[in-house]
């Protein structure tokens, strides 16, 4: 069973081989808390914004956001909080730049809730 994210978890943008470092931003869920960090929710991961891309030239975008249309996979099937399912550490998800990219998770930062 995958790790739950948490607003501890480091997720970035930019495939694996060329991340664009660009830093994801997540609020966490205030009803569920693994220490002292908020689990990340679906509908969180949707709405998420990205600061700090460095994939910026004459013939691509800087990845600001998740894209909207996109239904991001790694999500829970059971395991809801507030309604929403959580999401995992299998987390991917496409960003908005251009080309797009994807979510990369680089530490799930929890060893302690996973799910499935």
């Amino acid at each position: 069973m995958p790790p739950v994210l948490t607003t501890a978890s480091t997720l970035t943008c930019g495939p694996k081989e060329t991340l664009h470092i660009g830093k994801v931003s997540v609020d966490g869920s205030p009803l569920l808390r693994v220490g002292d960090a908020g689990v990340l929710t679906k509908a969180a991961v949707k709405g998420a914004s990205i600061t700090g891309c460095t994939n910026q030239s004459s013939t691509t975008t800087k990845c600001s956001g998740m894209l909207a249309s996109a239904e991001p996979t790694g999500i829970a099937t059971r395991l809801k909080v507030d309604g929403e399912f959580v999401a995992l550490s299998t987390l991917k998800a496409t960003t908005n730049g251009v080309p797009t990219s994807t979510v990369v998770v680089v530490g799930a930062a929890n060893d302690l809730l996973k799910a499935v």
